[in-house]
Protein backbone atom coordinates (compact mmCIF):
# COMPACT_ATOMS: atom_id res chain seq x y z
CA UNK A 1 0.00 0.00 0.00
CA UNK A 2 3.14 2.35 0.88
CA UNK A 3 4.74 1.63 -2.71
CA UNK A 4 1.02 2.35 -4.38
CA UNK A 5 1.15 5.98 -2.30
CA UNK A 6 4.99 6.69 -2.97
CA UNK A 7 4.18 5.50 -7.02
CA UNK A 8 1.03 7.45 -7.49
CA UNK A 9 1.39 10.34 -4.90
CA UNK A 10 0.77 13.01 -7.36
CA UNK A 11 -2.18 11.01 -8.87
CA UNK A 12 -3.75 10.88 -5.58
CA UNK A 13 -3.08 14.29 -4.69
CA UNK A 14 -4.71 15.64 -7.76
CA UNK A 15 -7.54 13.77 -7.27
CA UNK A 16 -7.74 14.66 -3.90
CA UNK A 17 -7.66 18.50 -4.79
CA UNK A 18 -10.36 18.45 -7.24
CA UNK A 19 -12.49 16.27 -4.88
CA UNK A 20 -12.18 18.72 -1.85
CA UNK A 21 -12.93 21.56 -4.59
CA UNK A 22 -16.18 19.54 -5.90
CA UNK A 23 -17.58 19.32 -2.22
CA UNK A 24 -17.08 22.78 -1.75
CA UNK A 25 -18.25 24.18 -4.80
CA UNK A 26 -21.41 21.85 -4.63
CA UNK A 27 -22.08 22.78 -0.96
CA UNK A 28 -21.85 26.55 -1.57
CA UNK A 29 -24.32 26.11 -4.49
CA UNK A 30 -26.46 24.32 -2.32
CA UNK A 31 -26.18 27.08 0.47
CA UNK A 32 -25.98 30.26 -0.88
CA UNK A 33 -29.18 32.14 -1.72
CA UNK A 34 -29.26 33.47 -5.26
CA UNK A 35 -27.10 36.29 -6.15
CA UNK A 36 -27.66 39.26 -8.26
CA UNK A 37 -28.45 38.72 -11.57
CA UNK A 38 -28.75 34.92 -11.64
CA UNK A 39 -32.53 34.46 -11.72
CA UNK A 40 -31.97 36.48 -14.67
CA UNK A 41 -29.54 33.97 -16.42
CA UNK A 42 -31.18 30.98 -14.74
CA UNK A 43 -35.34 32.26 -16.73
CA UNK A 44 -33.38 33.34 -19.82
CA UNK A 45 -31.50 30.40 -20.35
CA UNK A 46 -34.50 28.05 -19.78
CA UNK A 47 -36.75 30.34 -21.83
CA UNK A 48 -34.19 29.74 -24.63
CA UNK A 49 -34.37 26.12 -24.45
CA UNK A 50 -38.76 26.36 -24.22
CA UNK A 51 -39.45 29.56 -26.61
CA UNK A 52 -36.52 29.12 -29.07
CA UNK A 53 -36.05 32.35 -30.95
CA UNK A 54 -37.46 34.40 -28.01
CA UNK A 55 -35.30 37.20 -27.10
CA UNK A 56 -34.59 38.09 -23.13
CA UNK A 57 -31.28 39.19 -21.36
CA UNK A 58 -29.76 41.28 -24.62
CA UNK A 59 -27.08 42.95 -22.28
CA UNK A 60 -25.47 38.97 -22.67
CA UNK A 61 -24.85 36.67 -25.32
CA UNK A 62 -26.66 33.89 -25.20
CA UNK A 63 -24.16 30.59 -24.84
CA UNK A 64 -23.47 30.67 -21.12
CA UNK A 65 -27.52 31.12 -20.84
CA UNK A 66 -27.93 27.66 -23.10
CA UNK A 67 -24.73 26.00 -20.47
CA UNK A 68 -26.52 27.22 -17.62
CA UNK A 69 -29.74 26.46 -18.43
CA UNK A 70 -29.25 22.87 -20.01
CA UNK A 71 -29.74 20.68 -16.59
CA UNK A 72 -32.63 23.25 -15.95
CA UNK A 73 -34.61 21.59 -18.72
CA UNK A 74 -34.42 17.79 -17.24
CA UNK A 75 -36.39 19.52 -14.05
CA UNK A 76 -39.62 20.27 -16.55
CA UNK A 77 -40.39 23.45 -14.78
CA UNK A 78 -43.84 25.33 -14.58
CA UNK A 79 -43.95 28.77 -16.10
CA UNK A 80 -46.83 31.06 -14.79
CA UNK A 81 -49.00 33.09 -17.23
CA UNK A 82 -47.83 36.06 -15.60
CA UNK A 83 -44.23 34.89 -15.88
CA UNK A 84 -45.14 34.69 -19.92
CA UNK A 85 -46.30 37.86 -19.82
CA UNK A 86 -42.74 39.55 -18.42
CA UNK A 87 -41.66 37.15 -21.32
CA UNK A 88 -43.51 39.55 -23.60
CA UNK A 89 -42.60 42.39 -22.34
CA UNK A 90 -38.67 42.16 -23.15
CA UNK A 91 -37.65 44.59 -20.03
CA UNK A 92 -39.03 42.78 -17.69
CA UNK A 93 -36.35 40.37 -16.98
CA UNK A 94 -36.32 40.55 -13.32
CA UNK A 95 -39.87 40.43 -13.10
CA UNK A 96 -39.79 37.35 -15.36
CA UNK A 97 -37.48 35.75 -13.14
CA UNK A 98 -39.18 36.62 -9.95
CA UNK A 99 -42.01 34.81 -11.17
CA UNK A 100 -40.69 31.97 -13.15
CA UNK A 101 -38.50 30.97 -9.66
CA UNK A 102 -40.98 31.73 -7.06
CA UNK A 103 -44.67 31.92 -8.60
CA UNK A 104 -44.95 29.17 -10.94
CA UNK A 105 -45.05 26.04 -8.79
CA UNK A 106 -41.51 25.19 -8.77
CA UNK A 107 -39.21 24.93 -6.28
CA UNK A 108 -36.79 27.56 -6.36
CA UNK A 109 -33.72 26.15 -4.41
CA UNK A 110 -33.24 23.08 -6.92
CA UNK A 111 -33.64 24.93 -10.26
CA UNK A 112 -30.69 27.42 -8.81
CA UNK A 113 -28.72 24.84 -8.16
CA UNK A 114 -29.31 22.83 -11.27
CA UNK A 115 -28.50 26.28 -12.95
CA UNK A 116 -25.12 26.13 -11.33
CA UNK A 117 -24.26 23.16 -11.80
CA UNK A 118 -22.93 23.64 -15.06
CA UNK A 119 -20.65 26.37 -13.78
CA UNK A 120 -19.51 24.13 -11.07
CA UNK A 121 -18.74 20.94 -13.62
CA UNK A 122 -16.28 23.79 -16.07
CA UNK A 123 -15.00 24.43 -12.67
CA UNK A 124 -13.66 20.98 -12.01
CA UNK A 125 -12.34 20.65 -15.89
CA UNK A 126 -10.44 23.70 -15.80
CA UNK A 127 -8.17 22.58 -12.74
CA UNK A 128 -7.55 19.44 -14.98
CA UNK A 129 -6.60 21.60 -17.73
CA UNK A 130 -4.43 23.88 -15.15
CA UNK A 131 -2.86 20.41 -14.11
CA UNK A 132 -2.15 18.76 -17.25
CA UNK A 133 -0.64 22.22 -19.09
CA UNK A 134 1.53 23.46 -16.03
CA UNK A 135 3.03 19.98 -15.81
CA UNK A 136 3.65 20.28 -20.08
CA UNK A 137 5.22 23.64 -19.69
CA UNK A 138 7.19 23.46 -16.57
CA UNK A 139 8.16 19.45 -17.94
CA UNK A 140 7.28 18.04 -14.04
CA UNK A 141 3.99 17.36 -12.65
CA UNK A 142 5.14 18.90 -9.62
CA UNK A 143 4.67 22.08 -11.33
CA UNK A 144 0.90 20.76 -12.20
CA UNK A 145 0.59 19.60 -8.77
CA UNK A 146 1.11 23.24 -7.24
CA UNK A 147 -0.54 25.18 -9.73
CA UNK A 148 -3.74 23.18 -9.05
CA UNK A 149 -3.46 23.28 -5.32
CA UNK A 150 -3.68 27.02 -5.54
CA UNK A 151 -6.36 27.15 -8.15
CA UNK A 152 -8.44 24.42 -6.59
CA UNK A 153 -8.26 26.28 -2.98
CA UNK A 154 -8.57 29.58 -4.57
CA UNK A 155 -10.87 31.60 -3.14
CA UNK A 156 -12.39 33.82 -6.09
CA UNK A 157 -12.26 31.03 -8.11
CA UNK A 158 -14.60 29.03 -5.92
CA UNK A 159 -16.73 32.15 -5.25
CA UNK A 160 -17.62 32.54 -9.00
CA UNK A 161 -17.24 28.98 -9.87
CA UNK A 162 -20.44 27.68 -8.44
CA UNK A 163 -22.82 30.82 -9.47
CA UNK A 164 -24.82 30.66 -12.43
CA UNK A 165 -23.26 33.43 -13.91
CA UNK A 166 -20.87 34.34 -16.97
CA UNK A 167 -17.39 35.19 -15.30
CA UNK A 168 -16.04 31.81 -14.41
CA UNK A 169 -17.21 31.00 -18.19
CA UNK A 170 -15.34 34.03 -19.51
CA UNK A 171 -12.42 32.69 -17.39
CA UNK A 172 -12.83 29.03 -18.86
CA UNK A 173 -12.75 30.23 -22.74
CA UNK A 174 -10.50 32.59 -22.01
CA UNK A 175 -7.66 30.58 -20.88
CA UNK A 176 -8.49 27.67 -23.29
CA UNK A 177 -8.64 30.68 -26.15
CA UNK A 178 -4.93 31.20 -25.03
CA UNK A 179 -3.53 27.72 -24.48
CA UNK A 180 -4.96 26.51 -27.82
CA UNK A 181 -3.04 29.52 -29.25
CA UNK A 182 0.11 28.49 -27.60
CA UNK A 183 -0.29 25.19 -29.07
CA UNK A 184 -0.99 26.77 -32.61
CA UNK A 185 2.64 28.63 -32.31
CA UNK A 186 4.28 25.69 -32.09
CA UNK A 187 2.87 23.81 -34.77
CA UNK A 188 1.30 25.98 -36.85
CA UNK A 189 -1.44 23.27 -38.42
CA UNK A 190 -4.98 23.64 -39.60
CA UNK A 191 -6.35 21.30 -37.06
CA UNK A 192 -4.70 23.91 -33.86
CA UNK A 193 -5.79 26.70 -35.63
CA UNK A 194 -9.44 25.40 -35.98
CA UNK A 195 -9.36 24.44 -32.29
CA UNK A 196 -7.97 28.17 -31.17
CA UNK A 197 -10.83 29.31 -33.50
CA UNK A 198 -13.80 27.50 -31.98
CA UNK A 199 -12.60 28.55 -28.37
CA UNK A 200 -11.78 32.03 -29.12
CA UNK A 201 -15.99 31.96 -31.13
CA UNK A 202 -16.90 30.49 -27.99
CA UNK A 203 -15.30 33.00 -25.30
CA UNK A 204 -16.82 35.71 -27.35
CA UNK A 205 -20.62 34.17 -27.08
CA UNK A 206 -20.27 33.79 -23.57
CA UNK A 207 -19.45 37.02 -22.63
CA UNK A 208 -19.33 40.27 -24.50
CA UNK A 209 -15.89 41.44 -22.91
CA UNK A 210 -14.19 38.52 -24.73
CA UNK A 211 -14.08 40.88 -27.48
CA UNK A 212 -10.81 41.86 -25.87
CA UNK A 213 -9.20 38.54 -27.35
CA UNK A 214 -9.34 39.66 -30.37
CA UNK A 215 -7.00 43.07 -30.36
CA UNK A 216 -4.77 40.41 -28.04
CA UNK A 217 -4.57 37.75 -30.51
CA UNK A 218 -3.55 39.83 -33.36
CA UNK A 219 -0.96 41.58 -31.74
CA UNK A 220 0.69 38.07 -31.13
CA UNK A 221 0.26 37.64 -34.62
CA UNK A 222 2.59 40.60 -35.23
CA UNK A 223 4.73 40.02 -32.87
CA UNK A 224 5.26 36.31 -34.03
CA UNK A 225 5.73 37.07 -37.72
CA UNK A 226 8.66 39.60 -36.92
CA UNK A 227 10.08 36.64 -34.85
CA UNK A 228 9.43 34.19 -37.52
CA UNK A 229 9.59 36.41 -40.66
CA UNK A 230 9.66 33.34 -43.07
CA UNK A 231 6.43 32.38 -41.29
CA UNK A 232 4.49 35.84 -41.82
CA UNK A 233 2.28 34.95 -45.14
CA UNK A 234 0.91 31.89 -43.76
CA UNK A 235 0.03 33.82 -40.11
CA UNK A 236 -1.54 36.66 -41.95
CA UNK A 237 -3.93 33.51 -44.08
CA UNK A 238 -4.33 32.11 -41.14
CA UNK A 239 -5.35 34.91 -38.79
CA UNK A 240 -7.52 35.85 -42.13
CA UNK A 241 -9.35 32.67 -42.12
CA UNK A 242 -9.85 32.51 -38.23
CA UNK A 243 -11.15 35.82 -38.43
CA UNK A 244 -14.16 34.37 -40.99
CA UNK A 245 -14.64 31.18 -39.55
CA UNK A 246 -15.21 32.96 -35.95
CA UNK A 247 -17.67 35.31 -37.72
CA UNK A 248 -19.25 32.09 -39.47
CA UNK A 249 -19.55 30.01 -36.04
CA UNK A 250 -21.15 32.99 -34.23
CA UNK A 251 -23.76 34.09 -37.50
CA UNK A 252 -24.66 30.29 -37.10
CA UNK A 253 -25.19 30.35 -33.70
CA UNK A 254 -27.49 33.14 -33.50
CA UNK A 255 -29.14 31.90 -36.66
CA UNK A 256 -30.01 28.62 -35.11
CA UNK A 257 -30.71 30.75 -32.00
CA UNK A 258 -33.62 31.81 -34.68
CA UNK A 259 -31.33 35.60 -34.16
CA UNK A 260 -28.94 37.65 -36.37
CA UNK A 261 -25.75 39.47 -35.82
CA UNK A 262 -27.75 42.67 -35.22
CA UNK A 263 -28.52 41.25 -31.62
CA UNK A 264 -25.38 40.72 -30.96
CA UNK A 265 -23.77 44.26 -32.30
CA UNK A 266 -26.84 46.00 -30.23
CA UNK A 267 -25.25 44.03 -26.86
CA UNK A 268 -21.90 44.50 -27.53
CA UNK A 269 -22.38 48.28 -28.11
CA UNK A 270 -24.53 48.31 -24.51
CA UNK A 271 -21.77 47.24 -22.58
CA UNK A 272 -19.40 48.86 -24.25
CA UNK A 273 -21.33 52.67 -23.52
CA UNK A 274 -21.93 50.93 -20.00
CA UNK A 275 -17.91 50.76 -19.52
CA UNK A 276 -17.25 53.82 -20.87
CA UNK A 277 -20.38 55.84 -18.43
CA UNK A 278 -19.95 53.97 -15.61
CA UNK A 279 -22.24 53.63 -12.75
CA UNK A 280 -21.96 53.27 -8.77
CA UNK A 281 -18.37 52.74 -7.48
CA UNK A 282 -17.09 52.04 -4.01
CA UNK A 283 -13.85 51.90 -3.11
CA UNK A 284 -12.01 52.53 0.64
CA UNK A 285 -14.83 54.63 1.98
CA UNK A 286 -15.39 56.82 -0.97
CA UNK A 287 -17.91 57.04 -3.97
CA UNK A 288 -17.62 57.55 -7.66
CA UNK A 289 -19.62 57.60 -10.84
CA UNK A 290 -16.99 56.99 -13.12
CA UNK A 291 -14.45 54.90 -10.79
CA UNK A 292 -10.41 55.03 -10.41
CA UNK A 293 -8.12 53.47 -12.49
CA UNK A 294 -6.13 51.83 -9.62
CA UNK A 295 -9.55 50.10 -8.61
CA UNK A 296 -8.80 46.87 -9.76
CA UNK A 297 -5.10 46.85 -8.33
CA UNK A 298 -6.39 47.97 -4.40
CA UNK A 299 -9.10 44.84 -5.20
CA UNK A 300 -6.23 42.27 -6.44
CA UNK A 301 -4.20 43.27 -3.35
CA UNK A 302 -6.73 42.65 -0.72
CA UNK A 303 -8.66 40.22 -2.42
CA UNK A 304 -6.23 37.93 -3.50
CA UNK A 305 -4.41 35.57 -0.59
CA UNK A 306 -1.10 37.30 0.67
CA UNK A 307 0.67 33.74 -0.18
CA UNK A 308 -0.20 34.43 -3.44
CA UNK A 309 0.56 37.12 -4.36
CA UNK A 310 4.35 36.46 -2.30
CA UNK A 311 4.64 33.54 -4.51
CA UNK A 312 4.04 35.18 -8.22
CA UNK A 313 6.27 37.76 -6.94
CA UNK A 314 9.08 35.15 -6.39
CA UNK A 315 8.18 33.51 -9.59
CA UNK A 316 8.35 36.70 -12.01
CA UNK A 317 11.75 37.53 -10.12
CA UNK A 318 13.11 34.44 -11.34
CA UNK A 319 11.86 34.26 -14.83
CA UNK A 320 13.20 38.05 -14.91
CA UNK A 321 16.68 36.99 -13.29
CA UNK A 322 16.76 33.85 -15.57
CA UNK A 323 16.90 36.63 -18.54
CA UNK A 324 13.61 35.84 -19.74
CA UNK A 325 14.24 32.08 -20.83
CA UNK A 326 11.92 30.94 -23.42
CA UNK A 327 10.15 34.08 -23.60
CA UNK A 328 9.09 34.23 -27.52
CA UNK A 329 7.76 31.14 -26.97
CA UNK A 330 5.82 31.78 -23.70
CA UNK A 331 5.07 35.30 -25.01
CA UNK A 332 1.69 33.52 -26.17
CA UNK A 333 1.10 33.31 -21.94
CA UNK A 334 2.29 36.39 -21.09
CA UNK A 335 0.93 39.21 -23.40
CA UNK A 336 -3.24 37.77 -22.53
CA UNK A 337 -3.29 38.55 -19.16
CA UNK A 338 -1.32 41.76 -18.92
CA UNK A 339 -3.32 43.34 -21.86
CA UNK A 340 -6.56 42.18 -20.21
CA UNK A 341 -4.59 43.61 -17.04
CA UNK A 342 -3.93 47.21 -18.47
CA UNK A 343 -8.01 47.36 -20.01
CA UNK A 344 -9.30 46.88 -16.85
CA UNK A 345 -7.64 49.50 -15.55
CA UNK A 346 -9.26 51.90 -18.28
CA UNK A 347 -12.43 50.50 -17.28
CA UNK A 348 -15.45 52.54 -15.60
CA UNK A 349 -17.26 49.69 -14.18
CA UNK A 350 -15.54 48.95 -10.78
CA UNK A 351 -17.99 46.77 -8.91
CA UNK A 352 -16.08 43.82 -8.47
CA UNK A 353 -12.91 41.91 -8.71
CA UNK A 354 -14.81 39.49 -11.07
CA UNK A 355 -13.90 41.40 -13.78
CA UNK A 356 -10.20 40.32 -13.68
CA UNK A 357 -10.66 36.57 -12.63
CA UNK A 358 -9.20 35.50 -16.17
CA UNK A 359 -6.24 36.26 -14.73
CA UNK A 360 -6.02 34.42 -11.87
CA UNK A 361 -4.95 30.90 -13.91
CA UNK A 362 -2.11 32.60 -15.53
CA UNK A 363 -1.18 33.44 -12.01
CA UNK A 364 -1.70 29.93 -10.84
CA UNK A 365 0.66 28.60 -13.62
CA UNK A 366 3.64 31.22 -12.71
CA UNK A 367 3.54 29.92 -9.44
CA UNK A 368 3.96 26.39 -10.72
CA UNK A 369 7.15 27.52 -12.13
CA UNK A 370 8.69 27.75 -8.72
CA UNK A 371 9.16 23.73 -9.17
CA UNK A 372 11.93 24.00 -11.74
CA UNK A 373 15.21 22.04 -10.47
CA UNK A 374 17.38 25.65 -10.69
CA UNK A 375 15.02 27.53 -8.16
CA UNK A 376 13.50 24.83 -5.66
CA UNK A 377 17.64 23.87 -5.08
CA UNK A 378 17.52 26.98 -2.42
CA UNK A 379 16.47 26.11 1.03
CA UNK A 380 15.11 29.46 1.75
CA UNK A 381 12.61 28.78 -1.71
CA UNK A 382 11.67 25.48 -0.12
CA UNK A 383 11.05 26.97 3.35
CA UNK A 384 8.88 30.26 2.04
CA UNK A 385 6.74 27.64 -0.27
CA UNK A 386 6.09 25.51 2.68
CA UNK A 387 5.20 28.30 4.64
CA UNK A 388 3.28 29.80 1.70
CA UNK A 389 1.32 26.75 1.34
CA UNK A 390 0.17 25.93 4.47
CA UNK A 391 -0.97 29.27 5.15
CA UNK A 392 -3.15 29.30 2.09
CA UNK A 393 -4.30 26.15 3.17
CA UNK A 394 -5.31 27.74 6.40
CA UNK A 395 -7.05 30.46 4.77
CA UNK A 396 -8.99 28.39 2.66
CA UNK A 397 -10.36 26.21 5.81
CA UNK A 398 -11.30 29.87 8.05
CA UNK A 399 -13.24 31.19 4.96
CA UNK A 400 -15.11 27.94 3.67
CA UNK A 401 -17.76 28.10 2.62
CA UNK A 402 -18.06 31.85 2.49
CA UNK A 403 -15.41 32.39 -0.14
CA UNK A 404 -17.22 35.60 -1.87
CA UNK A 405 -16.70 37.25 0.54
CA UNK A 406 -12.59 36.72 1.06
CA UNK A 407 -10.63 39.82 2.14
CA UNK A 408 -6.89 38.93 3.34
CA UNK A 409 -5.11 39.90 6.57
CA UNK A 410 -3.55 43.29 4.98
CA UNK A 411 -7.06 44.67 5.81
CA UNK A 412 -7.73 42.35 8.56
CA UNK A 413 -10.17 40.22 6.98
CA UNK A 414 -13.78 40.13 5.65
CA UNK A 415 -14.90 41.21 8.67
CA UNK A 416 -13.52 44.47 7.49
CA UNK A 417 -14.25 43.87 3.87
CA UNK A 418 -17.18 46.37 3.29
CA UNK A 419 -14.93 49.37 4.51
CA UNK A 420 -12.56 48.79 1.35
CA UNK A 421 -14.92 46.90 -1.08
CA UNK A 422 -18.83 45.88 -1.82
CA UNK A 423 -20.89 44.41 -4.15
CA UNK A 424 -19.95 41.48 -5.92
CA UNK A 425 -16.20 41.59 -3.57
CA UNK A 426 -18.53 40.65 -0.61
CA UNK A 427 -22.06 40.93 -0.99
CA UNK A 428 -24.40 39.67 -3.46
CA UNK A 429 -27.22 38.81 -1.65
CA UNK A 430 -26.29 35.02 -1.24
CA UNK A 431 -26.68 34.61 2.65
CA UNK A 432 -30.47 35.10 3.02
CA UNK A 433 -30.98 31.36 3.56
CA UNK A 434 -28.98 31.61 6.59
CA UNK A 435 -31.10 34.24 7.55
CA UNK A 436 -34.07 32.31 7.92
CA UNK A 437 -31.70 29.24 9.46
CA UNK A 438 -30.90 32.12 12.15
CA UNK A 439 -34.39 33.63 12.55
CA UNK A 440 -35.49 29.45 13.73
CA UNK A 441 -32.33 28.50 15.90
CA UNK A 442 -32.73 32.15 18.02
CA UNK A 443 -36.62 31.74 18.13
CA UNK A 444 -36.44 35.22 16.24
CA UNK A 445 -40.29 35.68 15.51
CA UNK A 446 -40.22 38.69 13.03
CA UNK A 447 -36.81 41.34 12.01
CA UNK A 448 -35.93 44.17 10.58
CA UNK A 449 -34.66 43.58 6.88
CA UNK A 450 -32.84 45.92 4.40
CA UNK A 451 -31.47 43.09 2.14
CA UNK A 452 -29.29 43.83 -0.96
CA UNK A 453 -30.08 41.17 -3.52
CA UNK A 454 -33.06 39.49 -5.48
CA UNK A 455 -34.16 36.26 -3.46
CA UNK A 456 -37.83 36.21 -2.18
CA UNK A 457 -37.88 36.20 1.60
CA UNK A 458 -41.60 35.52 1.72
CA UNK A 459 -40.69 32.13 -0.57
CA UNK A 460 -38.19 31.21 2.42
CA UNK A 461 -40.84 31.97 5.48
CA UNK A 462 -38.69 34.87 6.66
CA UNK A 463 -41.39 37.22 8.60
CA UNK A 464 -39.88 40.78 8.44
CA UNK A 465 -40.44 44.61 8.16
CA UNK A 466 -38.76 45.83 5.02
CA UNK A 467 -36.59 49.05 5.78
CA UNK A 468 -36.65 51.38 2.95
CA UNK A 469 -35.45 54.88 2.97
CA UNK A 470 -35.96 57.16 3.88
CA UNK A 471 -36.91 55.87 7.46
CA UNK A 472 -37.09 57.04 11.03
CA UNK A 473 -34.31 55.94 12.96
CA UNK A 474 -35.87 56.55 16.25
CA UNK A 475 -39.00 54.04 14.99
CA UNK A 476 -36.11 50.80 14.31
CA UNK A 477 -36.12 48.78 17.22
CA UNK A 478 -35.59 44.83 18.13
CA UNK A 479 -33.78 42.79 15.48
CA UNK A 480 -32.12 44.01 12.56
CA UNK A 481 -30.62 42.40 9.49
CA UNK A 482 -28.65 44.35 6.92
CA UNK A 483 -26.56 43.72 4.01
CA UNK A 484 -23.17 45.11 4.33
CA UNK A 485 -23.67 47.10 0.93
CA UNK A 486 -26.59 49.35 2.62
CA UNK A 487 -23.76 49.86 5.86
CA UNK A 488 -21.15 50.82 3.51
CA UNK A 489 -23.68 52.41 0.49
CA UNK A 490 -26.25 55.23 1.50
CA UNK A 491 -29.40 53.54 1.47
CA UNK A 492 -31.47 54.89 -1.09
CA UNK A 493 -28.72 56.18 -3.43
CA UNK A 494 -29.70 55.84 -7.07
CA UNK A 495 -28.64 58.67 -9.34
CA UNK A 496 -27.12 61.51 -7.48
CA UNK A 497 -24.38 61.51 -4.02
CA UNK A 498 -25.56 63.72 -1.36
CA UNK A 499 -24.35 63.90 2.30
CA UNK A 500 -26.89 63.66 4.17
CA UNK A 501 -27.73 60.36 2.54
CA UNK A 502 -26.23 58.48 5.60
CA UNK A 503 -28.13 55.16 5.47
CA UNK A 504 -26.99 52.81 8.60
CA UNK A 505 -24.16 54.72 9.65
CA UNK A 506 -25.23 54.83 12.77
CA UNK A 507 -25.20 51.07 13.18
CA UNK A 508 -21.89 50.85 12.35
CA UNK A 509 -21.07 52.25 16.31
CA UNK A 510 -22.74 49.15 17.45
CA UNK A 511 -21.69 45.74 17.71
CA UNK A 512 -23.21 43.39 15.31
CA UNK A 513 -24.61 40.21 17.89
CA UNK A 514 -23.86 38.06 14.81
CA UNK A 515 -22.41 37.95 10.81
CA UNK A 516 -23.89 35.30 8.97
CA UNK A 517 -21.99 34.73 6.08
CA UNK A 518 -20.11 37.87 6.49
CA UNK A 519 -22.78 40.00 4.31
CA UNK A 520 -25.62 39.83 6.50
CA UNK A 521 -24.60 41.69 10.24
CA UNK A 522 -27.80 41.50 12.80
CA UNK A 523 -28.06 43.92 15.26
CA UNK A 524 -30.28 44.20 18.50
CA UNK A 525 -31.38 47.58 18.76
CA UNK A 526 -32.88 48.90 22.36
Amino acid sequence: MMNFIKKNWITISVILLLFVMALILIVSAKEDSLTADEGVYISAGYVQYKYQGDIINLEHPPLFKYIIGLPIIFLKPNISDQAVQCLKQQGEQYELAHEFLYNSENDADKMIFYGRLSIVILTIILGIVIFCFSSYIFNSPRAGLLSLFFYSLSPNIIAHGHLATNDFLLTFFFFLTVISLYFYFKNPSWKNLLITTLFFSAAILAKFSALILAPIILLIFIIKSFQNKKEILKFIIHFILAGVLSLLVITLFYYLWGSSLKIYYEGASWQAFRSTKGGLSYLFGNYSKSGWWYYYILAFLIKTPVATIILFIISITFWIIAKFKDWKENLVLIIPPIVLFIILLGSKINIGLRYALPIYPFIFLAIGFLVQPSIIKHLWIKIILAVCCVWYFISFIIITPYQLTYFNELIGGPKNGYKYLVDSNIDWGQDLKRLKKYMDENNIDRINLAYFGNTDPDYYGINYTKMQYPFNQDEVHGYVAISVQHLAVPLGYVNKLEDDMTGFAWLKNIEPVDRLGNSLYVYYVE
